[in-house]
């Protein structure tokens, strides 16, 4: 299976996307925009790892990018933070995707990065995506933030595993071990 632009190709894009290609090539490269900022910047894998001060333009997107992503999946996940309280609420506009689920607000906010995930999906918003007047700066700004990042990142895996693919019944792994997929 082809992914991307090819598909606009083949057929227009305000047709809906088929279940293998939601799983196979919309959310993957999600994903892979999602784990960039980690994958690259966190030391976890020093064969993968750029100097952040090096590649100081490519550091800034991809930290940009894991902001937007993390809001991405926050939708699809059927949550969102609310900018005025600061607390993660249940999405009134929300539907499953092929089977995946709502996840829980209730386990979303007792978790200890419940606050890192909102700080990050704001960030988005402010300094990302709308550019803000109001709050154009961001909470994550030195190493110690990266971390926290990097935390979200991981638990957004996990939410993303259960919640989009095995409540769907597909396999994260599998659609990530796909050619089009795998990032080097």
């Amino acid at each position: 299976m082809r992914c991307g632009l090819y598909l606009f190709r083949v057929r227009p894009p305000a047709l809906l996307v088929t279940a293998d290609e939601y799983f196979d090539c919309h959310i993957p490269h999600r994903i892979n925009l999602l784990f960039a900022f980690r994958t690259r910047y966190s030391g976890r894998d020093d064969s993968r790892s750029l100097d952040p001060e090096r590649y100081r333009d490519l550091f800034r997107c991809a930290k940009d990018m894991s902001f937007l992503m993390t809001r991405f999946f926050c939708g699809e996940l059927g949550i969102y933070c609310d900018e005025a309280t600061h607390q993660i609420k249940r999405a009134e506009k929300w539907m499953s995707h092929f089977g995946s689920t709502r996840v829980d607000v209730s386990q979303i906010s007792g978790h200890p990065s419940c606050r890192d995930l909102c700080q990050m999906y704001e960030a988005a918003n402010q300094a990302v995506a709308h550019i803000d007047d109001r709050g154009i700066s961001h909470w994550f700004q030195c190493t110690v933030d990266d971390l926290r990042m990097v935390a979200v990142i991981n638990w957004l895996e996990g939410l993303i595993r259960d919640h989009i693919y095995s409540d769907a019944g597909r396999d994260l792994a599998r659609s990530m071990n796909l050619p089009q997929n795998v990032v080097s």
